[in-house]
């Protein structure tokens, strides 16, 4: 699901700095109650833990609500590094795990990734990559992912749409914006479109992010 460690949807390469701390909390909703009601809220905290020469990397906790029977079913881990530093020379490439569970054979997403970002001019971001693992928009799968972004406020936001192969056709696709609401917090607005149908249902998600 999408976190700090993510764009709207899909993994990103911008790693935290070392000391850096951010605190997520998210929901994720059903649009067509119709046929699913299921929502999902999320808890994370991630910290930057590392910085060697143009190499990075960070790690990070989240909490998922609801979840039945036992605590440690609750958590998922993530991991990431990164090389270069996106902002200052316009690329880089990370690889990572995503909602790595605690609680065996229940939150068994276990994504692993490889991702490469590029500026495109003064504005535009682009991103590709492939992914290993159970997505829980698209199902089992392995596949690619891909999004595109065009920066606002000053480079503090972006409004833009990614893509995620999976089982079905077409994947998921997810249009979204990323503001900064004011120094140090952001929020995030995104439909995540899952195209394989009725097997997956589309989400309305919202995101607030909050950096130390």
């Amino acid at each position: 699901m999408a976190l700090s460690h993510r764009g709207y949807w899909i993994p990103q390469t911008k790693t935290l700095e070392y000391g850096e701390i951010k605190y997520d909390l998210g929901t994720y909703n059903a649009i067509d109650k119709a046929a699913n009601s299921d929502h999902e809220s999320v808890v994370g905290l991630s910290a930057g833990i590392l910085r060697i020469y143009s190499w990075r990397m960070d790690i990070g906790i989240d909490w998922w609500e609801p979840t039945p029977d036992q605590l440690m079913k609750a958590l998922a881990t993530h991991a990431r590094i990164s090389f270069q530093d996106f902002e200052k020379d316009g690329w880089s490439i990370a690889i990572g795990g995503d909602r790595f569970a605690l609680g065996a054979d229940y939150w068994d997403y276990n994504l692993l990734y490889f991702a490469f970002q590029n500026r495109v001019g003064a504005r535009l971001m682009a991103e590709m990559g492939a992914y290993s693992g159970n997505e829980p928009r698209i199902g089992n799968a392995n596949g690619a992912f891909a999004g595109i972004w065009y920066r606002i406020q000053n480079g503090h936001g972006d409004i833009g749409v990614e893509w995620m192969s999976g089982n079905g056709p077409l994947g998921a696709i997810a249009p979204g914006i990323r503001a900064e609401l004011r120094d140090g917090v952001e929020g995030l607005l995104s439909i995540v479109i899952a195209q394989k149908r009725p097997e997956q249902r589309d989400l309305l998600q919202a995101r607030l992010t909050v950096y130390f």
